[in-house]
């Protein structure tokens, strides 16, 4: 087994301890498998040579926010944001420069239906952050933001590339479920929420890769 074909293995076996510990443990710890399963990625698609460099970029970022991320509502008052919606913000870029642009939603009624419906959940979401701390409102926007537009983006995709679409609504739900636990009261906080929050953001941000990958 060569160095590069370790690195998914690394990455998934940090990936399933970092779900096995939920988080509610030792945070310092938390954060360290996060980010070493994440960053695994990042090297395996760097020396992989196929992807387009947008790709280990991106879960670089990635990586780099989950080594930041505080808990609870401090996510969103932290540097983290930033390099997680720079993150969101690279997968948009590169979605949108290899997509089809607007025409992907001209031609195919399931693409224009699915962005009609984030569209509409994406404004109604951000809007019900307005009663929000002034700090913690913007970093959300921010993050959830640059996670709709990665989605947006996604749909503008091949149907070849379906994966990418798929991690990317799975990184905006996982983004859904953590802003329902913090401010709104109507999802119960603990350790099967911190879980499945980051399955479905490791697993979004492995099948947006392997989209490219492949």
């Amino acid at each position: 087994m060569t160095l590069e074909s370790s690195f998914p293995f690394l990455s998934i076996a940090a990936a399933i301890a970092a779900c096995v510990d939920g988080g509610g443990s030792t945070p310092a710890r938390d954060r360290a498998l996060k980010t070493c399963a994440l960053g695994a990625l990042a090297l395996f698609s760097y020396f992989r040579g196929i992807a387009p460099t947008e790709v280990p970029a991106a879960l670089t970022l990635g990586a780099i926010a989950e080594a930041l991320t505080p808990s609870g509502v401090l996510r969103w008052r932290a540097a983290n944001v930033l390099f997680r919606t720079a993150g969101a913000l690279v997968f948009a870029y590169l979605f949108l420069r290899v997509g089809e642009g607007r025409a992907a939603f001209l031609g195919d009624g399931a693409k224009a239906g699915l962005l009609v419906a984030l569209v509409a959940a994406g404004g109604f979401g951000l809007a019900r952050l307005r009663p929000v701390a002034a700090v913690a409102r913007v970093g959300a926007i921010m993050e959830v933001g640059a996670s709709l537009l990665a989605a947006i983006g996604a749909l503008t995709l091949y149907w070849s590339l379906w994966p990418a679409m798929a991690g990317a609504l799975g990184v905006l739900a996982s983004e859904t479920l953590l802003l329902a636990a913090a401010f709104w009261g109507r999802v119960r906080d603990g350790p099967h929420l911190r879980r499945a929050v980051w399955i479905l953001s490791y697993l979004g941000q492995a099948a947006m890769a392997y989209a490219f990958l492949r």
